[in-house]
């Protein structure tokens, strides 16, 4: 009768082959949830495809520490599970029948898109990265259970947008368009509980990824419907105003984390303006009981932690002074 199986293998391998000799021959008849933890990612694809083979019936979790998922794999888990899948790791996905040069095919966009607009009952997903022309170009996503969405998002903006400096427009019209199409799918996720686009460390001296812009006026707010979000991980400098950050605690009542990334210090025009803004930002959070964790509080101006003992007597200041705006130097408005 067993119907899940969490399996942590310390200190040998998983016994591919007996497993899936046993599993083919009926001994667990109702197993549909299978998740084998080990810090060694030392199963093979061969030995994943064989335990889909060997399933008896359509799986809900297939969660396995893998050197590789390839082409045979994904093609099994599409015509036998996608119906049924309530999580799915393609973190070490590699898509072996494409060579284009122009992508990063080992990481395989296109099937993190298929699998978000294939699985209704999908309620977690891990990936290394999904880019946005995938999103707009694929169908809509279906997976409304969505839970958990650990992928990196990928803008491929052309010419380091995100370093063109702190003039406005930052973007072009196409881009802006991108950013409003790729948060339109994100905010049908209405169930979702953790938004975390900072899951892989990217491999250096691959490609520079352009992440989204957390930024009202490009589509932030199309996440308002997001009632139940907990936790967000972002990655990269984000230049976000004051504004985005407090839309954020107002609109997500549940959330508890911030995690990875970094706030820019490029809208302050002085040091004095860059220390109020964290002033604000610090003690919102903590009104708010958010935790801040990485290096989304720190300072982009060589590396220092943005609370040091020069902004003591600023904020002792402000304090005394009742100061608690702020308006950023690129801003005509703040809605």
């Amino acid at each position: 009768m067993l119907k899940t199986l969490e399996w942590t293998l310390l200190p040998v391998s998983l016994p591919v082959k007996e497993f899936t000799d046993y599993f083919a021959a009926m001994t667990w008849p109702e197993l549909e949830s299978i998740t084998i933890n080990d810090t060694r990612t030392s199963m093979t694809d061969k030995e994943y495809e064989a335990i889909l083979r060997a399933a008896p019936r359509p799986l809900k979790v297939l969660d396995l520490p893998l050197c590789r998922f390839e082409t045979d794999s994904f093609n099994l888990l599409r015509q036998n599970h996608f119906k049924t899948l309530t999580k799915v790791n393609l973190f070490q996905a590699k898509n072996n029948t494409s060579y284009s040069s122009s992508r990063l095919v080992d990481d395989v966009s296109e099937w993190v898109q298929e699998v978000l607009e294939s699985c209704p009952s999908l309620e977690s997903i891990v990936a290394r990265v999904i880019t946005a022309q995938d999103i707009i170009k694929g169908k809509p996503w279906v997976c409304l259970r969505l839970e958990e969405f650990k992928v990196m998002i990928d803008m491929e903006f052309k010419e380091r947008a995100l370093e063109r400096g702190p003039k406005r427009p930052k973007y072009t019209e196409d881009e802006e368009n991108q950013c409003r199409a790729v948060y339109r799918q994100l905010g049908r996720l209405n169930q979702l509980k953790k938004l975390d686009m900072f899951h892989c460390s990217w491999r250096p001296g691959v490609k520079v990824i352009t992440p989204p812009p957390l930024e009202l006026r490009v589509g932030l707010a199309q996440l308002s419907t997001l009632k139940d979000i907990e936790l967000i991980s972002f990655y990269g400098s984000q230049d976000m105003r004051m504004v985005d950050l407090q839309w954020m605690l107002q609109h997500w009542p549940h959330l508890q984390e911030i995690a990875g990334g970094r706030l820019s210090s490029k809208r302050s025009k002085t040091l004095v303006n860059f220390f109020v803004r964290h002033f604000l930002l610090e003690s919102t959070f903590l009104a708010h009981r958010v935790t801040v964790y990485g290096r989304h509080l720190i300072n982009n101006m060589g590396g220092q932690n943005m609370v040091d003992t020069g902004s003591a007597g600023l904020i002792s200041f402000m304090e005394a002074n009742g100061i608690t705006e702020v308006y950023d130097s690129d801003s005509d408005c703040e809605d």
